[in-house]
């Protein structure tokens, strides 16, 4: 039975120590076949390097973390795959695994909580005696937080890994981003390449606590900038809009006014015809009867 298939049985047998909706979200990685190397760490790894594997499920990472362990290292895993299933199909041991996930866990990291994820790293490998750490879905953490935020994260780990001389392989499925942001953790991070030794970082250029701390608060800066630039953005958009729809229910009552005046003006003409006939009914009937009573006076006059 292959490890793909003990997972996939370990995730279907119903288990006590996991409520029904603790269910993984992805069934544990099946491990690449690796043979411990003599040289190194293995799998080509330097102590002091964090490294990218780009690739669409996370088998050459754990290949290279079991190597790594059977070679002595002591690791930490941080997972998407819930840790009872993950630790059955790797034969993990007693490996602290970190679930990335929202649900109710001893074990469960909030994918946002960035800040536990960074102290429970440090505190593997300042107090736990750590000397490995792998990340398996990195993707799963971007969708969840500030490109940014997850950037300080990279960074942060990268320095602690050199610090304590330890290894950390972070794993990534590299479709899922832009190429601008995959570049950006390119340039933070040394991209594994297979089986060709791992070229050794280049030396970076000092830089003093100060000036690395300033240019991190103004990348801040720069996106809260931007962050409230969008919302005054859209306020002002909000306004236009509402502005727009007071114009338009204004226009619309000048409208019905202009009608109402128009049907006015109608009537009033109407008025002012028939008054006009009246006065010229009126003339012609005056006129009429004037003549009948000159007519009837003369006839009267005559008989006299």
């Amino acid at each position: 039975m292959g490890l793909r298939d003990k997972a996939r049985e370990s995730a279907i047998k119903p288990s006590a120590e996991a409520p029904e909706d603790e269910k993984p979200e992805e069934r544990a990685p099946e491990a690449a076949s690796a043979e411990p190397s003599s040289s190194g760490v293995g799998g080509n790894l330097e102590p002091g390097v964090t490294y990218l594997v780009e690739e669409e499920k996370p088998e050459l990472s754990y290949s290279l973390f079991m190597t790594a362990s059977r070679n002595g290292m002591r690791g930490m895993v941080i997972s998407r795959t819930y840790p009872k299933n993950l630790r059955k199909a790797m034969n993990l041991g007693d490996v602290p695994v970190y679930w990335l996930t929202n649900a109710m866990s001893d074990e469960a990291v909030g994918p946002k909580d960035l800040e536990r994820l960074t102290l429970s790293i440090r505190r593997f490998l300042e107090e736990g005696g750590g000397q490995l750490v792998l990340i398996d879905s990195l993707e799963y953490i971007i969708t969840n937080n500030k490109f940014v935020s997850v950037l300080r994260l990279l960074q942060t780990l990268r320095d602690l890994i050199a610090i304590h001389k330890a290894v950390c392989i972070v794993g990534l499925k590299s479709s899922t981003l832009e190429p601008s942001k995959l570049a950006s953790i390119q340039r933070e991070l040394e991209v594994y390449t297979g089986d060709k030794p791992a070229p050794t970082p280049p030396p970076k250029e000092t830089e003093s606590p100060a000036v690395a701390e300033l240019k991190q608060d103004e990348i801040i800066i720069e996106a809260e900038r931007v962050e409230q630039e969008k919302k005054k953005l859209a306020a002002e958009a909000a306004r236009v809009k509402a502005e727009a729809q007071k114009l338009t229910a204004d226009r619309a009552e000048l409208e019905k006014e202009r009608q109402e005046v128009r049907q006015t003006l109608v009537r009033v003409r109407q008025t002012r015809k028939e008054l006009e006939n009246f006065r010229i009914k009126l003339t012609s009937e005056e006129a009429e009867l004037t003549s009948k009573v000159r007519a009837k006076l003369t006839k009267e006059m005559q008989s006299l």
